[in-house]
């Protein structure tokens, strides 16, 4: 099922410092794409190429795996290589990436598609295309 997310300022936010030494937060969970997608779907990882969909825990077993877009690439090097500093990371705030969330993914977070629904409807950083 495809879906829109969007950067938003409380995205940026939850990632500031997404990189840092004193982050809590590993990179791979905590750039502001991750974040954002994360919104969505819990439990996903974010590298340069692909986002992986786990069950509960970091280290929960693979449920699948998305390559990224060219887009999606592009936006993730820039954010997590600090050629921006954090306050200029609000730049970003707008932009949107189309994403691709398999159909086994939703079916062992939400089981019940009106349980997706429901919180594509209350999150305003979601968007179902």
């Amino acid at each position: 099922m495809k879906f829109q997310i969007t950067i938003t300022k409380e995205v940026i936010d939850k990632s500031l410092k997404c990189g840092a030494v004193d982050s809590e937060a590993p990179i791979t969970t905590n750039c502001g794409f991750a974040v954002a997608y994360n919104e969505l779907i819990p439990n996903i990882s974010v590298t340069a190429r692909a986002v992986t969909f786990r069950k509960i825990g970091y280290y929960g077993e693979i449920i699948a795996t998305v390559d990224l877009t060219k887009e999606q690439r592009i936006f993730i090097a820039k954010f997590d290589s600090f050629s921006l500093t954090p306050k200029e990371r609000y730049t970003l705030v707008g932009q949107k990436f189309d994403v691709e969330v398999p159909d086994e993914v939703i079916e062992y977070w939400f089981k019940d598609s009106v349980e997706v629904v429901q919180k594509i409807i209350d999150n305003t950083i979601i968007q179902v295309i």
